[in-house]
């Protein structure tokens, strides 16, 4: 994804699936039941790598 305006944090709950999160030159894995965040104004991209399909529930909050 393209980076979002700054002061932008992205939250990720993995319902289902497994997910890899590549934020700038870092991967996380997140699988089911994880959580994660980060600042969202830097490049970031989303790849399922399991085998079955992915649910997530993602926000995105902006601080003034």
């Amino acid at each position: 994804a393209e980076p979002h305006q700054a002061n932008a944090e992205e939250q990720v709950l993995m319902m289902q699936g497994q997910l890899k999160i590549s934020v700038q030159d870092s991967d996380y894995t997140v699988e089911q039941g994880n959580f994660i965040d980060f600042q969202a104004n830097c490049d970031h991209r989303y790849e399922n790598t399991g085998e079955e399909m992915v649910i997530a529930i993602m926000f995105i909050s902006y601080s003034p």
